[in-house]
């Protein structure tokens, strides 16, 4: 099984080990911190007018048949 150090130098499992194995565990606090330290900042601004550009004339309110 494979690991990775969280901050406070516990093993953590990755959490598609748990998943492949219907294991369940608990997502505490300092968990939650150790595994989005290393998460990126998005731009939001920038996110939702990439997505605006590709989705471009394709987006409507028309319901799906």
């Amino acid at each position: 099984m494979s690991h990775r150090v969280a901050r406070s130098s516990e093993p953590v499992r990755r959490d598609h080990d748990a998943v492949e194995h219907s294991e369940t565990f608990t997502l505490t606090r300092d968990r939650f911190a150790a595994g989005s330290a290393n998460a990126p900042l998005i731009d939001l601004d920038r996110f939702r007018a990439d997505l605006d550009d590709a989705f471009a004339g394709e987006a409507d309110d028309r319901p799906v048949r």
